[in-house]
């Protein structure tokens, strides 16, 4: 049976207000072309997130892969009609649901919460970021694919927050600051802490306890990956109690199989020649069309079958000028820095015609050519076999196009670091002779 326009406002109501019933959320989950209509409100660019309080995440589970919508329904006017100016407990849809009608881009920051001192500016695009605005204490902090955050402390700790990312400042006090981080991926350099302070990371799968020192933390489809680069980090396992202390240079994977430590960047054979890119950028589509992301110590890829806005490629460029004889074997290694979930296909094309890290965009970018590599990211960072390749490019430049498999859905997404991001942390090219 099909709902009705006024029914489904008030479904919507209900559910912003954390009011549904198990019936209700039981059709939801059980009619596709409901779910469609549902969300289409709360889409914001290309995935929902700051709008789902934590009483929906079980929802989110069944609607995860309904997010190629159509366009609005125009369900924003009837809302903001029928709760009408006096309603102040949802004071931000006020704010959210028109600019997501519009389809513009918003941050989303809930519960009023307290003033924390900790301020955070957000950077859309190539756009110059935001004024730096407070963090209240209890806010939940959400990106978009397309955003990107800075968050500085008093005590001059430093936060960036990676696109789609999704945090919470659970608390603060002299006794230290303590995150949550629900989504996406938060790098920090902690500043170093007084007798009996922490800075703390909490995710579903761990709590991370900071002693001064640099460190990333991850939400990974196989569970919370801590990577750190100077200092150490204990970890606890939510699920038992289970603790390891993660040294500079090294990574853990808190989830369901065994907390062991690696080495951050895997060693290679001495005699290997390690190559960094010469360059490297992302491109995106849309309104981004011409701006330029080249500069920048990430990069995420998305679906051919997203928004416009949200449509991204990643070239890098290898020079290969002084390499003169044909290496046994060629490996392109890249750090993931982000990751929807696991099984994704990507493939790395020849780009036949040169460009400029700092000029490339979308609409100015080189075609792809032929393919030269397919390969699904994972766990274990596996190399892109690239010795055809490079065999057929020695003494030149190698430019090449990585991108998503037509076939992913909407909501396919994967990030990496760079050639500005820290050392260990970038692409390279190992070359075996």
């Amino acid at each position: 049976m099909t709902i009705r326009d006024e029914d489904l406002v008030l479904l919507v109501d209900r559910y912003l207000d954390g009011e549904l019933s198990r019936e209700e959320r039981g059709r939801l989950a059980g009619d596709p072309t409901l779910v469609q209509r549902f969300i289409a409100e709360l889409r914001f660019q290309g995935r929902v997130g700051g709008l789902l309080r934590q009483d929906g995440r079980d929802l989110l589970d069944h609607v995860d892969d309904a997010l190629d919508l159509g366009t609005s329904t125009g369900l924003a006017d009837r809302v903001l009609a029928r709760i009408g100016p006096r309603r102040r407990t949802r004071w931000w849809l006020w704010v959210v649901v028109p600019a997501l009608a519009a389809g513009l881009a918003v941050v989303v920051m809930f519960n009023l919460g307290t003033a924390s001192g900790v301020l955070v500016a957000v950077a859309d695009g190539g756009k110059a970021a935001q004024p730096a605005v407070d963090l209240k204490t209890g806010a939940l902090l959400t990106l978009d694919v397309n955003q990107e955050a800075q968050v500085a402390f008093q005590d001059g700790t430093r936060m960036e927050l990676g696109a789609t990312s999704a945090v919470r400042l659970s608390g603060i006090d002299q006794g230290g600051a303590r995150i949550s981080l629900e989504n996406g991926s938060i790098s920090a350099e902690v500043a170093k802490q007084p007798q009996g302070s922490h800075f703390q990371v909490a995710t579903k799968d761990a709590l991370l306890t900071v002693l001064g020192t640099k460190f990333t933390a991850t939400k990974m489809p196989w569970g919370t990956r801590v990577e750190v680069s100077e200092g150490r980090v204990r970890t606890r396992r939510s699920s038992d109690g289970k603790e390891v202390e993660v040294a500079a240079g090294s990574r853990v994977d808190i989830g369901r199989g065994p907390m062991t430590l690696q080495p951050i960047r895997p060693p290679t054979l001495a005699r290997a020649l390690q190559l960094e890119p010469s360059a490297d950028a992302v491109v995106v589509g849309g309104r981004y069309g011409d701006e330029n992301r080249g500069l920048r110590p990430g990069h995420v890829v998305t679906s051919a079958k997203t928004r416009p806005d949200e449509r991204r490629e990643y070239y890098l460029t290898f020079d290969l000028t002084q390499v003169r004889q044909a290496p046994a074997r060629a490996e392109l290694h890249l750090h993931l820095s982000l990751l929807k979930r696991t099984g994704l296909k990507l493939h790395l094309a020849q780009v036949d015609q040169s460009w400029q890290e700092t000029t490339i965009t979308w609409n100015n970018r080189p075609a792809r050519g032929g393919p030269l590599a397919s390969w699904t990211p994972d766990a274990r960072d596996t190399p892109i076999d690239l010795t055809a390749a490079v065999a057929a490019h020695l003494g030149t430049i190698l430019n090449v196009c990585l991108y998503l498999d037509a076939a992913e859905k909407a909501d396919a997404i994967v990030g990496f670091h760079t050639r500005e991001a820290p050392p260990l942390l970038r692409p390279r090219l190992v070359l075996v002779p």
